[in-house]
């Protein structure tokens, strides 16, 4: 999921800034008198949509406006979205044929009190994608509306939809004891999903240490009906 700036950043003040700053980020062509119009191409879903470049956090992140909200995006991430292209597509590493792409919504960002309200996970095996999984979750109350428009996900989605217990089963089950990878994984996906898994009486998920490092690196990218793991540099 898109995570809105949590730490420090630097807005662009001027047209002038900004043109710089997106060239420096590899997103305008250097001799372009004007900033490359930007699109968000959603990863889970297929479907793209308009944004713009208004600063960055640090070397490695774009902060970008979607429809008016603000969003931390990896520059590599966002500079494939632009092109369309998937030039780095990965194999699996030698040691680690089998692992699980994972991926959840919430209903908030903080990760002692939000509910998960969607589960997403793909199988890759020897670097092709071998199954996946996607559950919606009934919440306990109503979805917040910041949250339904960034996710999408409206209460009446959730309406008869299984409750956590049974749909984090069903996740538990599908990603077994694989190594597993996502966006903010570890800082962000993994301490929701074992907090929840205490809370349920569920064995908490233990991410094997083969794949702490390239955990943090690593996003899911759909080109038509072809799944792809991009790893970032």
């Amino acid at each position: 999921m898109l995570i809105p700036p949590s730490r420090p950043w630097h807005r662009a003040e001027n047209a002038e800034e900004l043109l710089a700053l997106s060239k420096k980020l590899g997103l305008t062509p250097k001799k372009a008198v004007e900033p490359k119009p930007l699109v968000y191409r959603d990863l889970l879903n297929g479907t793209s949509e308009p944004c713009k470049l208004v600063g960055c956090e640090g070397e490695r992140y774009a902060i970008i406006d979607i429809g008016g909200v603000l969003h931390t995006i990896h520059i590599d991430c966002l500079a494939d979205m632009q092109s369309g292209s998937r030039t780095r597509r990965t194999e699996a590493e030698p040691d680690c044929p089998v692992y699980t792409v994972i991926d959840i919504e919430t209903t908030g960002l903080d990760r002692q009190t939000a509910e998960i309200i969607e589960f997403g996970a793909l199988r890759i095996e020897n670097g092709t994608p071998s199954a996946q999984f996607s559950m919606l979750v009934q919440a306990s109350a109503p979805v917040p509306p910041v949250c339904a428009r960034l996710t999408g996900i409206t209460d009446d989605m959730l309406a008869g939809q299984p409750e956590i217990r049974e749909a984090l089963s069903a996740f538990v089950a599908f990603i077994g004891d694989t190594p597993l990878v996502g966006q903010n994984l570890l800082d962000f996906d993994l301490p929701i999903i074992n907090r929840i898994c205490e809370e349920q009486g569920i064995s908490p998920r233990t991410v094997r240490s083969a794949k702490r490092n390239l955990a943090s690196k690593l996003y899911v990218v759909r080109d038509g009906t072809q799944w792809m793991v991009s790893l970032l540099s």
